[in-house]
């Protein structure tokens, strides 16, 4: 697997924060009139494009997901149920995928569970040591899903009011749906995917992916 134009970690130093507020009504009619030309334009030259937002999702549920947005053909994948893995188990099930997986190494006090959908979705989950496999309570996740579009997938998200945006000097760029959301995702530029970190809560988060402990499976 090549990820030389991969960072392995995700760089903690911020060049950028942004947390898009609510513009005047005005402005927004003006911009939402314009906006509708130009789609209707395009639209009509060039016919209907993949969107590049992210889809929603569900900060509740055992595994937050998102869905893929390439085409999984030429992964080499075989779906794994939820299963409590060692380092070099999870490494041996992930290190033929066809992109990089991050999780956030080795953690105090937990397991590693592992989860692997057909359609390009791969979950490492850090349950407490008295917690089985598939549990449904929510736990810290680093999930990483393959997706071409992610990088400008991530961009958009982070355009959209009430996003928190950040851009890292290692290239990453994260956000989320506001500051109170759980769900965060980052991407690279050139890199085939789309990553998420979640937490029930939304700074618990961020700080992980902020630790500097965030890196490249290998």
């Amino acid at each position: 697997m090549d990820d030389s134009s991969t960072t392995s970690r995700v760089e903690v130093r911020k060049e950028e924060v942004v947390i898009n507020r609510a513009v005047p009504r005005a402005i927004v009619i003006v911009v939402l009139g314009v906006a509708i030309l130009i789609v209707a334009w395009l639209l009509s030259s060039k016919g209907t494009q993949d969107s590049t937002q992210l889809p929603p999702t569900n900060a509740t549920s055992n595994l937050p997901t998102t869905q893929s947005g390439g085409n999984n053909s030429e992964l080499k994948l075989t779906p794994i149920t939820a299963s409590i893995v060692s380092k070099d188990e999870l490494i041996s099930a992930t290190k033929d995928l066809g992109f990089p997986i991050y999780w956030n190494g080795k953690m105090k006090d937990t397991n590693l569970e592992l989860t692997i959908l057909a359609e390009g979705k791969v979950f490492v989950r850090y349950l407490p040591n008295d917690i089985s496999a598939g549990a449904a309570e929510p736990y810290f996740t680093v999930a990483s899903y393959y997706d071409p579009a992610g990088y400008a997938r991530v961009l958009n998200l982070g355009s959209a009011e009430g996003a928190k945006f950040i851009k890292y000097s290692g290239g990453a760029v994260a956000a989320s749906t506001s500051e109170l959301d759980s769900n965060i995702y980052f991407a690279f530029d050139g890199n085939p995917a789309v990553y998420n970190v979640y937490a029930p809560d939304a700074q618990v988060a961020w700080d992980g992916l902020e630790s500097g402990t965030l890196e490249i499976l290998r």
